[in-house]
C-alpha cells in the first residue's frame, strides 16, 4: 500500500505540463514544504524544471526569516513572483 496523499495523488495524475502547474500554483503551501520530498520526484520524472524551481522557491518563502513587523522580505516574494512567472511562461 502506497502512502501517498491524495492531494498529491492529483499532481501524480496530471496528464500534461499545464495541469502539473495549475496544481503546483493552487497547492498550499504548507503542503509544498512538508511533501517537497515527494513532490520533487514526480517533477523530475515528467521534466518540469520551471515547477521544480518554483517548489524550491516555495520552500524558501516556508523557511524564510520575516521583518520586525512579520512580513516577508521582498527578494523572497521577487523569487517567489519570478518562478511563478517562469512556471507559468513554461506551459
Amino acid at each position: 500500500m502506497r502512502s501517498i496523499l491524495p492531494i498529491i495523488e492529483g499532481l501524480e495524475g496530471a496528464a500534461t505540463p499545464a495541469e502539473r502547474a495549475d496544481w503546483l500554483l493552487r497547492c498550499p503551501i504548507s503542503i509544498l514544504f512538508r511533501e517537497h520530498m515527494t513532490i520533487r520526484p514526480l517533477l523530475q520524472r515528467t521534466g518540469l524544471q520551471a515547477g521544480i524551481e518554483y517548489l524550491e522557491a516555495m520552500q524558501a518563502y516556508a523557511s524564510a526569516t520575516r521583518t520586525p513587523d512579520g512580513a516577508s522580505f521582498p527578494t523572497v516574494l521577487d523569487a517567489v513572483r519570478g518562478a511563478a512567472e517562469k512556471l507559468r511562461a513554461a506551459v
